[in-house]
């Protein structure tokens, strides 16, 4: 039998009630919930950090690409996607899918309330699979019915209380021009995402209403948003994908577009390495407690052991 182990057994289990004895029970019970407390903040705080990276992915993608030129408004230039630019992403194995979209500022009216909002414009590549599981009424748009699809609209949740609006209503959205421009749509759907400025920012709508709007043409689009494979890879795959492009063109990573969100969720991984020292320090000093009252304690024992030969190292 292992001296060491036989020794420490008959301490800590088989010896007589002694103070020591209480001592390391409690100690050990201090490691303990250390260590359930480490664990079950790290995986809240991981947890609240992928589903706030998934809302914001979900509704405007991991990299967008626009035009290149000094145009820093929520409406992009126009551009045509090239036949070497679409094989290009086809290609790229990091890529998982992409769609065209433009935006267009706005200002929703109705019941005697007026709102700013971004018009995201989008086609039938869109991807829908996000959205359907936060739609919290209604429907998607039907691109299927070119005519119903023009005069369709989906707001977030947020914006429905702020507006009295509900699935079914009709209103007018006036577009920010020269001139202001007014259309009628019905909401078919009203999303709640959970993240304040994507609820309060955006609709989404038909993207030909902003081609019709600004004069494209029917190839001209604002934007490319992309979704990735591997988020943990970004960076990489975003340069990546910036070095491919055309001189005309430029690219952003969703960390880019929206530097508060992620530097904010950033901040949790240093509260995470805080708060796993404290819970370290915490379990090392019950450990040191413990150990130095059963010296304390058996000093009487340990002089009488060492006196029958065994190392200082095994004592």
């Amino acid at each position: 039998m292992n001296f060491e182990y036989f020794i420490a057994r008959r301490i800590a289990i088989k010896s007589e009630r002694t103070f020591s004895k209480l001592i390391v029970r409690i100690a050990i019970a201090g490691v303990m919930l250390s260590l359930a407390v480490m664990i079950l903040s790290i995986a809240i705080i991981k947890g609240f950090k992928t589903e706030i990276q998934d809302k914001v992915r979900g509704y405007l993608g991991d990299v967008q690409i626009t035009r290149y030129d000094l145009n820093n408004s929520f409406e992009h230039s126009p551009f045509v996607l090239d036949g070497e630019t679409q094989k290009m992403l086809k290609n790229n194995s990091d890529i998982e899918y992409y769609y065209p979209f433009a935006t267009k500022p706005g200002i929703l009216s109705a019941n005697n309330e007026i709102e700013g909002i971004n018009f995201k414009g989008i086609d039938k590549n869109y991807k829908w699979d996000y959205i359907k599981q936060h739609i919290i009424s209604g429907t998607i748009i039907d691109f299927s019915d070119s005519t119903a699809a023009m005069q369709e609209l989906l707001i977030s949740n947020y914006t429905a209380k702020r507006l009295k609006l509900k699935t079914g209503d009709d209103f007018i959205m006036y577009f920010v021009q020269n001139q202001l421009r007014p259309r009628k749509f019905k909401i078919v759907g009203i999303y709640d995402i959970g993240v304040e400025d994507i609820d309060k920012g955006f609709v989404l709508g038909n993207l030909n209403i902003i081609k019709r709007l600004n004069n494209w043409e029917a190839n001209e689009i604002g934007g490319i948003e992309i979704k990735i494979k591997d988020f943990n890879r970004l960076k990489p795959i975003a340069d990546n994908i910036y070095e491919k492009l055309p001189r005309n063109l430029r690219s952003y990573s969703i960390e880019e577009n929206f530097p508060n969100i992620f530097t904010w969720l950033g901040l949790l991984d240093v509260n995470t390495k805080v708060l796993l020292i404290l819970m370290l320090i915490v379990g090392v000093i019950n450990m040191v407690t413990a150990l130095l009252i059963m010296i304390l304690e058996k000093t009487n024992m340990i002089g009488m052991l060492k006196s029958f030969g065994p190392a200082t190292g095994v004592l």
